[in-house]
């Protein structure tokens, strides 16, 4: 059985990108859409970081320890990152 008690579960709150296949007459018009803020909520167990990165499982992880639904979170991006179980 995996013990999963060194990887914690956590909620990582981060600014999405954003893109658009629209035509704009000028930039205020592109800032309208484009300058929104579009934040993501993120849940999993944080299995790795780097200087860079948060990297999460979200889902599942069975008891041979394999990962599923990996995600890399870009740490500049994270507005707050909060542990539910140590």
């Amino acid at each position: 059985m995996t013990d999963m008690q060194h990887y914690p579960l956590v909620v990582i709150v981060w600014d999405d990108h954003q893109s658009t296949d629209s035509w704009f007459q000028n930039k205020e018009e592109m800032m309208e859409l484009l300058g929104k803020k579009a934040y993501v909520h993120s849940a999993g167990w944080l299995f790795a970081e780097d200087e860079r990165s948060y990297f999460i499982s979200a889902s599942t992880i069975p008891e041979d320890g394999r990962m599923t639904m990996g995600t890399q979170i870009l740490k500049a991006t994270v507005v707050s990152k909060t542990v539910l179980c140590p």
